[in-house]
């Protein structure tokens, strides 16, 4: 069947009709068919003015979008009108069941829908929080309203929200999801920390709701899933001042960790390689972008086929670098540079996973896990070909020294035919291996771009020999990235508390690259040479 998308939305007051009911009808009405997640699709407005009623559309779904309301009439005992989409129309007929609600039906075509007009606060459906509020006031009881909850809360503090509101949308939610069973309960419970343990107002609420859902656990249950109601409490005491017993978790969160690190590997065991032992041509060296994210299904079998890619190759022949975005879902390994160099590419990238060879998107798309094999051998089959090229005019040469916290990073181009302002040196600072588990449940992730020292724009290689030295302050970078964090999450919610970036196992990164054609003309991966500060 083929599903029309609109878009937009339109306000139209409908034809008046004389007021015959008592005024209570007027006010904001959500509109949900039944039966399924109570999700509104559109906000009625009902207006009580001279003797007369009036109606409009105030807002529709997105995938419903620009929606014309006509023939409003009422009585005693029922009301009807119609909604007007793209010249289609659908009669709706609501009666009173109850002063906040009513139930009824809409025609689509030769189908009728229940439907259920319930009263509401909300005059818009574009404020995740308010509709999220929304939810949770008038069906705490609705899985829905479960994952709902994480945006509420989530957002409570920025949102001027109190904290006798949060506890009373907590209690609610949490007494409402344990007759889904205990795992439900586990789970809702657990939401309600991760979301108000980075909120100082609400952290004592959020340390509550973890010792609850600790207290519930069992002791088989999975390593990963006690790291997570450890790590809700270890944040939420750390919010509320209480540093010594949060650190006494963090020993057994490390050896949970390890644990789950352990079950992962079982689950999913590295793909196992051939190492690359064809010929390649002069000096060449590749280098491969994945841009993916922790929150992507289908980038489960690019981030494995990517690691497979760095064990088969070595970083003389081949050069890795990995960005998050917050595609489709908030990804807290995502930083402002990962976003520059997305919008350096544009529209090469249309979402994750993208991978780019060189500067150019090949071997799209992704998948599960069980296709990880095969897109391996996509990635194998454009980097065997491109090191079979021959080796461009340029040379690359990088070096990288840490003295305490800080890094400096040092790169020469030389051989440069046909130096210009387009041909750029960049240069990334990677993390090898970081630990995070996000939707898509991929537990490691592999040569991680935390900056590009110097700028995403990089430096102009204007000349037939070109030096430049950038440095990296390591703390510095983490406030940066801890700040980069805590703004996006005032713009979207974030599925559980982030840990500080652990910024260990530190590489260089440098590449020239032609801003006209795009294409990575040579790169070098460097271990930091030096000693970290204590």
């Amino acid at each position: 069947m083929k599903r029309i998308m609109f878009t937009g939305v339109f306000c139209l007051l409908s034809t008046i009709t004389p007021v015959t009911a008592a005024e209570s009808l007027a006010g904001n009405w959500a509109l949900t068919r039944p039966g399924g997640e109570e999700s509104i699709l559109w906000l009625i407005r009902i207006e009580a003015k001279d003797g007369t009623y009036s109606a409009s559309v105030l807002d529709a779904a997105q995938n419903i979008g620009a929606t014309e309301l006509a023939d409003f009439t009422s009585s005693a005992n029922r009301i009807q009108f119609v909604l007007r989409l793209r010249g289609n129309r659908f009669p709706v007929e609501a009666v009173p069941a109850g002063p906040d609600n009513m139930l009824g039906s809409i025609r689509l075509g030769r189908a009728l829908s229940a439907v259920r007009m319930e009263r509401t606060s909300i005059s818009s459906l574009k404020d995740s929080y308010e509709v999220a509020k929304d939810a949770v006031t008038r069906h705490p009881d609705d899985p829905a309203s479960f994952e709902a909850a994480r945006i509420l809360f989530a957002q409570a503090g920025t949102k001027g929200a109190s904290a006798a509101e949060v506890r009373s949308w907590a209690d609610k939610l949490f007494r409402s999801s344990e007759r889904y069973g205990p795992r439900m309960h586990q789970e809702v419970g657990l939401k309600i920390a991760e979301a108000l343990a980075g909120q100082k107002d609400f952290a004592d609420i959020a340390v509550e709701y973890a010792r609850r859902t600790e207290r519930s656990m069992e002791p088989a249950e999975p390593a990963s899933a006690q790291v997570r109601v450890l790590d809700a409490l270890a944040s939420a005491l750390r919010a509320t001042g209480k540093d010594a017993e949060a650190k006494t978790l963090d020993g057994r969160i490390e050896k949970l960790e390890q644990q789950a690190d352990a079950e992962y590997l079982r689950a999913f065991p590295p793909l196992k390689v051939e190492p690359f032992s064809g010929a390649k041509k002069d000096n060449r060296t590749v280098m491969v972008e994945l841009f993916t994210g922790a929150q992507c299904p289908p980038c489960v079998a690019a981030d494995i086929a990517f690691d497979g890619v760095a064990r088969a190759y070595k970083p003389q022949d081949v050069v890795l670098l990995q960005y998050h975005l917050h595609i489709p879902g908030p990804d807290p390994l995502t930083n402002s540079d990962s976003e520059a160099r997305q919008a350096y590419y544009a529209d090469a990238i249309e979402g994750t996973p993208t991978m780019l060879f060189n500067g150019k998107a090949e071997a799209g798309g992704g998948g599960p896990a069980d296709a990880a094999r095969e897109k391996l051998k996509e990635y194998e089959q454009v980097i065997n070909s491109l090191l079979d090229r021959a080796q461009p005019d340029v040379k690359l040469d990088a070096t990288a020294v840490r003295k305490g916290d800080d890094i400096s990073i040092s790169a020469r181009v030389s051989n440069v035919a046909e130096p210009s302002d387009k041909l750029r040196l960049r240069f990334a600072l990677v993390e090898e291996q970081v630990r995070y588990v996000g939707g898509n449940n991929v537990r490691f992730h592999h040569h991680l771009v935390r900056a590009m020292p110097g700028g995403a724009a990089g430096f102009a290689v204007a000349h037939k020999e070109t030096s430049e030295t950038v440095s990296v302050n390591v703390p510095a970078l983490r406030k940066q990235l801890e700040q980069y964090l805590q703004d996006a999450a005032r713009r979207m919610p974030f599925s559980g508390p982030q840990r500080p970036p652990s910024l260990k196992n530190l590489m260089a990164v440098a590449y020239v690259q032609n801003d006209t054609s795009r294409e990575i003309l040579q790169a070098v991966q460097v271990k930091i040479q030096g000693e970290a500060a204590d």
